[in-house]
């Protein structure tokens, strides 16, 4: 059963205008409202112009039972953030979303629409804290092979370098939800003190891991939508 907001959370939330997304007191999703949301937005002749949608094309799908989404935190070891979980449990298993939406419970791959399961290594340290504080990246300069090397120093260069920068203990305590696009991730931090922030894996673009803005899940997630419907309507 979902409540209503008060007034006071109304108030906080303004700039949902009438049409607004809202959480009622206990942080749930209104998931009534988003869905529809979601639905108009969708059936709008411009629609196809939104980027990625061919990976969800607006297709909701239905929640996730209790019993999949306690089978994924068993085996992650952690308690999915309330946001997501909400999310994946009262509004859709994944579907609409940034990029080429949101993945599946479980799931990954390159869109919403065609997922596969999560592969072992992309869940090397699920329940280890998130390590990272703010923005990072290399230094320039270790993105720039030294001169004079041979072609095997130059190819041990390039194994080491990628070594560092793609350790997978930079994506500890996160999974992935989603895909931007030229190989741009999209992590929620599941474990730490960062816990329910989203983060953008764009090392493959030599651009290191960044938060989202905003980064927390359900203000990132609102803010698209909000952003669609704008351009949609």
């Amino acid at each position: 059963m979902w409540t209503a907001c008060t007034m006071a959370d109304l108030r906080r939330h303004q700039w949902l205008a009438t049409e607004g997304f809202v959480m009622v007191e206990q942080g749930r999703w209104d998931a009534a409202q988003i869905r529809e949301r979601l639905s108009k937005v969708g059936a709008r002749p411009n629609s196809r112009s939104v980027f990625g949608v061919n990976g969800h094309r607006f297709c909701l799908r239905c929640p996730a039972s209790e019993e999949a989404i306690a089978t994924v935190e068993q085996r992650l070891g952690v308690t999915l953030p309330p946001s997501y979980r909400l999310f994946m449990s009262e509004v859709s298993d994944g579907g609409p979303g940034p990029g080429y939406g949101i993945f599946p419970l479980g799931c990954s791959g390159n869109t919403a629409d065609d997922p596969t399961p999560w592969a072992d290594w992309q869940l090397e340290f699920p329940s280890r804290p998130f390590p990272l504080d703010e923005a990072w990246n290399l230094p320039d300069e270790e993105f720039v092979c030294p001169p004079g090397l041979s072609a095997g120093q130059e190819e041990d260069w390039y194994e080491a370098h990628d070594k560092k920068y793609f350790d997978p203990a930079l994506e500890a305590g996160t999974i992935p939800i989603g895909h931007l696009g030229c190989a741009i991730w999209v992590l929620l931090v599941v474990a730490g003190s960062r816990a329910g922030e989203v983060w953008i894996d764009d090392r493959a673009n030599d651009y290191g891991i960044y938060p989202a803005e905003p980064c927390k899940f359900d203000d990132w997630y609102l803010s698209w939508l909000e952003e669609v419907e704008a351009k949609t309507f």
